[in-house]
């Protein structure tokens, strides 16, 4: 009966918080307060409200102006008693429109925007978010129907956590531009993060109608794929999109992760090879291609590549837990022991580590303590009683009192 698995999603680094813009005087340099299209636009603005900011700040570990989007598509659990389990990261970063060249002559106003729009767009990809809306606001306060900067703006909300704002932001650029494919991609996005991952699909098929090389949308296409139970689906998917980008990590990491899913283990082992030749020190690469080789009989590999996840990122628990299994498959129950114990340490709710503790405990007729780390496991979890009533590796206390009221009721 192969055993309950516990789905990890990656440990998230908090970002530091960016301090509030400083107060700017002049924001319209160079044109008169008195200009009716300076005037009318503001108090217009001031009207609608739009200068309120964001008050949340990017707390994800992702690069400037990028989400993380995580749909945990499955995890990794071979046929044998302990479970190993592997953390899928999934991620879909959000495209700014880049810099625009400033005109030279025309509208001062427009110009004007241009520079704002500009400088936006340099605040975001410096991480301050806060700046970054405030310089598009500007942009559109002076151009209301700039439609990149409702799109950028729409990407800087979202940045700060303002889903409902991104979404009313990128529909009003694809108002102004229904061509413009990074907004409709972006919008697919956040329409996802709201839990609308079938309207999201639908904006991503039409991003690749706009744009047919992003990559991007083709890899949120299988990831939705993989997550409705679409290997197939998703495997086509994720290798289109390494035929436009053949370096994206996480294509290489999910395309692994459904070939091991369709039983193609030498598919999935070259793909998290890849993982690692582009990001060697990514401890989830690593743990994924652990279990990988562990699948193929290769024991010695996968505790090679289980130790390299841990010292790479001590705190990553599956990882020690994986490491504990293979190192009791290896006969190294003193390791397996000292392994589950770190990953308590880390997340002391962690139900499959309290179980596979027990079976390493048992197994080195360490029965009070075997039965303690297995009561703890069932109270998080009724379904290891049940597990332990056919598990062999408590073959060794079975005939305990302690251990048999404890899943006999006896």
């Amino acid at each position: 009966m192969t055993k309950p698995h516990r789905k990890r999603r990656p440990k998230q680094e908090r970002q530091e918080r960016k301090d509030p813009p400083k107060p700017r005087s002049g924001w319209v340099r160079g044109i008169p307060w008195t200009h009716p299209a300076v005037v009318g636009p503001i108090a217009a603005a001031i009207t609608a409200g739009v200068f309120t900011l964001a008050s949340k700040t990017m707390e994800r570990d992702a690069p400037p102006c990028e989400a993380r989007v995580y749909i945990v598509v499955g995890q990794d659990v071979l046929p044998s008693v302990r479970e190993l389990t592997e953390a899928l990261t999934d991620e879909s970063p959000m495209e700014l429109v880049p810099r625009h060249p400033v005109p030279e002559s025309g509208d001062p106003l427009k110009i004007k925007a241009v520079e704002f729009f500009n400088a936006g767009f340099d605040a975001q990809r410096s991480g301050d978010i806060k700046q970054a809306i405030a310089h598009y606001l500007d942009a559109l306060v002076l151009d209301p129907d700039f439609a990149n900067a409702h799109s950028n703006l729409g990407v800087a909300l979202q940045a700060g956590g303002d889903l409902d704002g991104a979404i009313e932001h990128y529909n009003r650029a694809l108002r102004i531009d229904p061509h413009l494919a990074l907004a409709r991609f972006n919008l697919g996005n956040a329409l996802q993060a709201k839990g609308d991952l079938d309207v999201a699909i639908m904006c991503w098929k039409r991003t690749l109608e706009i744009d047919p090389d992003n990559a991007y949308a083709h890899y949120n296409l299988g990831v939705a794929a993989q997550h409705k139970g679409d290997l197939d689906g998703a495997i086509d998917r994720y290798e289109k999109t390494l035929q436009i980008d053949p370096d994206y990590t996480n294509a290489h990491y999910s395309l692994g992760k459904a070939l091991k899913d369709k039983g193609d283990l030498d598919g999935a082992i070259e793909h998290y090879n890849e993982v690692l030749r582009i990001h060697p020190e990514y401890a989830y690469g690593h743990n994924s291609l652990g279990i990988a080789l562990l699948a193929k009989g290769d024991l010695h590999g996968g505790i090679q590549h289980f130790t390299q996840a841990v010292d790479i990122d001590p705190g990553f628990a599956p990882a020690r837990n994986n490491l504990g299994c293979a190192l009791a498959d290896k006969g190294d129950l003193n390791g397996a022991v000292e392994q589950y114990n770190e990953a308590l340490e880390i997340d002391p709710a962690y139900a499959d580590a309290h179980y596979n503790l027990a079976c390493a405990l048992a197994g080195q007729n360490e029965t009070d303590d075997a039965v303690q780390a297995l009561a703890k496991a069932i109270d998080r979890a009724e379904r290891y009683r049940e597990l332990a009533k056919t598990d062999p590796d408590f073959d060794p206390i079975r005939d305990d009192p302690a251990f048999r009221r404890l899943v006999y009721g006896q």
